[in-house]
């Protein structure tokens, strides 16, 4: 990839009412980095976190605003 070439981007942002969304994982992939299994396997694992980083962010956030947290699934 060369430098300033634009490449897609996959993003996983905190969704809270009333809040700017915050980015948990923000992070540049070329397509041919699905065509390798083992980086196509490490960004889903990356993704896998983040999406339980989000989660995790918007149920304490809910809690502290005077709602229940329910439990965070760990898939």
């Amino acid at each position: 990839m060369n430098k300033g070439e634009r490449v897609p981007r996959v993003e996983v942002l905190t969704e809270i009412p009333g809040r700017d969304h915050e980015a948990v994982l923000s992070e540049h992939v070329p397509s041919e980095m699905l065509a390798d299994e083992y980086y196509a396997d490490q960004l889903v694992e990356r993704i896998g976190w983040a999406l339980v980083d989000a989660e995790q962010q918007e149920h304490a956030i809910h809690a502290r605003n005077g709602g229940s947290a329910t439990a965070v699934s760990t898939r």
